[in-house]
C-alpha cells in the first residue's frame, strides 16, 4: 500500500507533448441505471480527467447512453445491444489511450446466488478490463473499493485483474489492505471517492432541523445476510426510531431514495414505503418518490439534524456538507468509509440496528452537534484533497505509457482483438 507522491502528478504541458493527436479515455462503470451515487462518481471521474487531461476525448460505456450523454455532456455508448453496438465498443477500445473502471464497489456473487451455468459476476464486470490489457490498452481501476469476495472464483478473477492493470486507486484504506490480502503485490494509491470532487461544501446552517433517511434493498438483492428476518427487523426498528425522533423534536423526516427504478428489483422507494407503513407519526414523513438531483438533495442534507444512511453516497453526501450521520453497514464499503472518515462509532451493522441504539446515537449527536459538524468538515476537506490523487494516478499511467500513433495503434490492437475473438469462438464450441 502506498500513496502517490506529489511529484508523480503530471503537468498538463507534459501530457500535451506526449500526445499524438487527441488523447482518448474510455470509462466503464455502473452508469445509466438511475443510481444517484453512481452518477455522482461519474461526474467526479469526468472532472478529474478533464482537470488533468483537458484535451482528452472521453467515451463512457453506460446502461443508458442517451441519458448519460445528456446528463454528463459526454460521448456515450451502450453496455449491451446487438452486434453494431458491440462493434462500436470494440472501435472505442482499440482507439483508447486509457481504459478506466470509473469508481464503485468491486464484489462477486455470493454463495447461494451463483448458478453453475452462470459466470462469476467479477468475470463479467472485469472482462472488459482484461480484454483491454490483452490487446495493449493502458488500464486503471479508478477510486474503487473492495466488497464481499467470498467465492474462490471471484478472488482469482480479481487478483488476476488487479495484477495486470497499470494503476489502481482506492477510495478507502481498508480496500488497499484487502487488495494486499488477496496476494496482489503492487502499489495502490489511497485516495477518496470520486464524488468528493463535485459536491460543493456549503456554509454550515445556523440551526439544523429534521432527519434524513436513505435505505436500500438488502436480502432480496442477494447481499450477504443470514436470514430475511434480519432485514425486516432493521426496517421495524428504524420505524420505531422515526416515532421517537418525531416525538422528541417534532421535525420532518425525509425519506430520500438514491435509486428508484424497478428494473433490477433495487428500488429504494419500495423499502421506504415499507418503513412508512410501520411508522405511527406519519404526519412527520416527507416521502420522495423519485431520485433527486444533487441540487435538490444538497439543501435537504445540509440542513438536517441527522442523516441515517444505508446507501453509501448518502453518508458521503452528509460528510461533504458537514452533517452528522449514522451509517447502516450492509457491505464492507460502508464500514470502510466510516473508519476512513474517523466516524466508525456512528456505524452499525444491519443486525445491530435498534430503535434504542439509534436514539442513543442521536442524543450523542444533539449534545455535540457543532463539534461533530466541525470534525466532518475537516474530514471532508481532507478527502477532497485525497480525491485528486485518482486523476494524478491516471495521468501517471499516460506518462509511463504515452499514446501511440493512431494508425499503428488501431491496426495492432485490431489484430489482437480479432485473434482474441477467434480464440473465444473456438473455446465456446462443443
Amino acid at each position: 500500500m502506498a500513496l502517490l507522491p506529489e511529484s508523480e502528478s503530471l503537468p498538463h504541458q507534459h501530457l500535451d507533448a506526449l500526445a499524438r493527436g487527441p488523447m482518448r479515455v474510455t470509462i466503464i462503470g455502473s452508469y445509466g441505471y438511475g443510481n444517484l451515487g453512481d452518477e455522482l462518481m461519474l461526474d467526479g471521474v469526468l472532472a478529474g480527467i478533464r482537470r488533468t487531461v483537458p484535451e482528452a476525448k472521453i467515451t463512457v460505456i453506460s446502461g443508458d447512453p442517451k441519458d448519460t450523454s445528456k446528463s454528463h455532456r459526454v460521448h456515450s455508448i451502450g453496455r449491451g445491444g446487438g452486434s453494431s453496438v458491440r462493434l462500436r465498443r470494440f472501435w472505442e477500445l482499440v482507439r483508447s489511450d486509457l481504459f478506466l473502471v470509473g469508481g464503485g464497489n468491486v464484489r462477486d456473487q455470493l454463495p447461494g446466488t451463483l448458478q453453475p451455468s452462470q459466470p462469476n459476476a467479477l468475470s463479467v464486470w472485469l472482462g472488459q478490463v482484461l480484454l483491454a490489457h490483452e490487446i495493449g490498452v493502458p488500464t486503471m481501476c479508478y477510486a474503487i473499493s473492495i466488497g464481499h469476495i467470498l467465492t474462490p472464483e471471484g478472488g482469482e478473477v480479481l487478483r488476476d485483474c488487479l495484477g495486470k492493470v497499470d494503476a489502481i486507486s482506492v477510495r478507502d484504506s481498508a480496500s488497499a489492505t484487502r487488495i494486499s490480502e488477496l496476494g496482489v503485490k503492487r502499489e495502490v494509491v489511497v485516495a477518496a471517492d470520486a464524488a468528493f470532487s463535485v459536491i460543493p461544501a456549503p456554509q454550515l446552517p445556523a440551526t439544523r432541523r429534521g432527519l434524513v433517511i436513505s435505505l436500500r434493498h438488502w436480502y432480496e438483492k442477494g447481499n450477504y445476510v443470514e436470514d430475511e428476518e434480519t432485514f425486516g427487523r432493521m426496517i421495524h426498528e428504524t420505524a420505531e426510531f422515526c416515532d421517537i425522533f418525531f416525538e422528541r423534536h417534532g421535525e420532518p423526516i425525509w425519506l430520500v431514495p438514491f435509486k428508484a427504478t424497478d428494473a433490477d428489483n433495487d428500488c429504494d422507494t419500495v423499502i421506504h414505503k415499507e418503513l412508512v407503513d410501520q411508522v405511527r407519526h406519519r404526519e412527520g414523513i416527507r416521502l420522495l418518490d423519485r431520485v433527486p438531483d444533487l441540487n435538490t438533495a444538497l439543501p435537504i442534507f445540509a440542513t438536517a439534524r441527522l442523516v441515517l444512511g444505508m446507501r453509501l453516497h448518502s453518508i458521503i453526501l452528509a460528510t461533504a456538507v458537514g452533517t452528522p450521520w449514522v451509517a447502516i453497514s450492509y457491505d464492507p464499503k460502508v464500514r470502510a468509509f466510516a473508519q476512513y472518515a474517523k466516524q466508525d462509532r456512528f456505524s452499525l451493522e444491519v443486525n445491530e440496528v435498534s430503535a434504542q441504539k439509534l436514539s442513543e446515537l442521536e442524543k450523542v449527536v444533539s449534545a455535540d452537534e457543532k463539534g461533530i459538524s466541525k470534525s466532518l468538515g475537516s474530514v471532508s476537506d481532507e478527502l477532497r484533497f485525497l480525491e485528486r490523487r485518482n486523476a494524478e494516478a491516471a495521468s501517471a499511467v499516460l506518462r509511463i505509457r504515452p499514446p501511440e500513433s493512431g494508425l499503428r495503434k488501431v491496426v495492432v490492437r485490431s489484430f489482437r482483438l480479432l485473434r482474441h475473438e477467434l480464440g473465444q469462438g473456438r473455446t465456446q464450441q462443443p
